[in-house]
C-alpha cells in the first residue's frame, strides 16, 4: 500500500500546465480511463475537473510506483512521478472519483491512466486518517 502524502505543488503546477495550455499530444489517456470517462463527458471536462482539484490548497493523494507509461514510452520516462488522488464526482454523487496522472518526459507530458469512480473508498479513509495523525 503506497503512503498518502500532500501532493507536490511543483506536480500539481506542471500538471495544471500541461491540461490547460498542452498540446493534445502531451496528454496522453489509457484506453480505461477514456471509456470510464465517456460516462461524464468530453475530455475537456475531465481537464476542467482535474485542475479544479489540483488548484486546491492541501490535495493529498498516493505515490504511485511501477507504473509503465502509456504505448509510445518516452525518453525519459525514468523520471515519473504518478500520484492517484479524488475528485468530486461530475454528476455530485457523493462518491469521489479517483484520478491516477503521471508525470514524464521533463515534466512536458502527462499520462492519464485512471478517472473513474472511487467505489472502495480506501483511498478516502487513508488520507483522512493521515490527516488526523498529522494534526
Amino acid at each position: 500500500m503506497n503512503p498518502v502524502e500532500p501532493l507536490p505543488q511543483d506536480w500539481c503546477e506542471a500538471v495544471i500546465r500541461i491540461l490547460t495550455k498542452g498540446a493534445p499530444a502531451q496528454i496522453r489517456w489509457s484506453t480505461r480511463a477514456r471509456q470510464d470517462w465517456q460516462m461524464f463527458g468530453m475530455p475537456h471536462d475531465a481537464f476542467t475537473r482535474l485542475v479544479q482539484t489540483l488548484q486546491q490548497p492541501g490535495i493529498w493523494g498516493e505515490r504511485v510506483t511501477g507504473m509503465i507509461p502509456l504505448p509510445s514510452p518516452l525518453k525519459n520516462a525514468a523520471n515519473q512521478v504518478v500520484y492517484g488522488f479524488l475528485c468530486p464526482h461530475p454528476l455530485g454523487m457523493p462518491k469521489p472519483l479517483y484520478a491516477k496522472i503521471g508525470l514524464f518526459d521533463d515534466k512536458v507530458t502527462i499520462d492519464l491512466f485512471s478517472l473513474h469512480i472511487d467505489l472502495s473508498g480506501e483511498l478516502a479513509k487513508r488520507i483522512a486518517l493521515a490527516q488526523k495523525k498529522r494534526k
